[in-house]
Parts: structure tokens; C-alpha cells; sequence
């Protein structure tokens, strides 16, 4: 079991001109901007099918996919 989530969608005409970042970030709202520009520089989010930078500038008709990987275990165990 992975736990890694697949998410993707189209963008919208009028987010045409976004960064990639602002834009994933305002709508995987579970994750920081950071995150997000983490998941990005680590190539688990694509832009038709091609790994981009965050400062990406966005068209209408794009599709953005991210693999979100569960967050990191805090290493801590019951008592």
C-alpha cells in the first residue's frame, strides 16, 4: 500500500497567466505553497505530461497531474 494520491485537472481560461504554484496550491488546499513547490521540484507534478517549474506560467486547456504522497510519519509510537 503506497498511500500516494493521483489528482489532476484541466485549467481553467481564466487561470490562463497563474503560476503553477499559486494556482496547485489553491487547489490542493490540504498542502502549504511549500509543499507544493516541493512536490513540483521533486517532478511528482506534471504539466501535459511534462515536469515543469513552479514560476510555470499556466494556458487554458493544460492539464496538470500531481502524485501526492502521504505525509511523513512523525516516527512517534504509543505507549
Amino acid at each position: 500500500m503506497s498511500g500516494e494520491r493521483h489528482w489532476a485537472q484541466v485549467v481553467e481560461p481564466d487561470a490562463a497567466g497563474a503560476r503553477l504554484d499559486r494556482w496547485l496550491a489553491g487547489r490542493l488546499t490540504e498542502l502549504s505553497r511549500v509543499r507544493v513547490q516541493g512536490l513540483i521540484a521533486e517532478g511528482r507534478v506534471r504539466v501535459d505530461g511534462h515536469a515543469v517549474k513552479a514560476a510555470h506560467r499556466l494556458q487554458a486547456g493544460e492539464r496538470v497531474e500531481a502524485v501526492i504522497p502521504p505525509p511523513p510519519s512523525d516516527g512517534l509510537l504509543p505507549e
